[in-house]
């Protein structure tokens, strides 16, 4: 269904702007306080939004047919 896609579609997006924004919220508050802790955790937190992109990417490319040579 088209319109399932497109509502999981926009719930990843929203998904990646927040964890980018927690992430980046989180590294900068890490730097300022010399906190290697709360750097390494907003690190983490960068890779699991890079999770969600390629979520994206892979309902992205699921939705498209198939091709004829494969």
């Amino acid at each position: 269904d088209n319109r399932s896609a497109n509502s999981s579609s926009k719930k990843l997006g929203v998904a990646i702007v927040i964890s980018f924004t927690v992430a980046a919220v989180e590294f900068i508050g890490g730097v300022i306080a010399g906190s290697i802790a709360v750097i390494a955790d907003a690190s983490h937190d960068f890779v699991d939004a890079f999770g969600f992109v390629l979520s994206l990417v892979f309902l992205w490319l699921a939705r498209r047919g198939a091709s004829s040579t494969l």
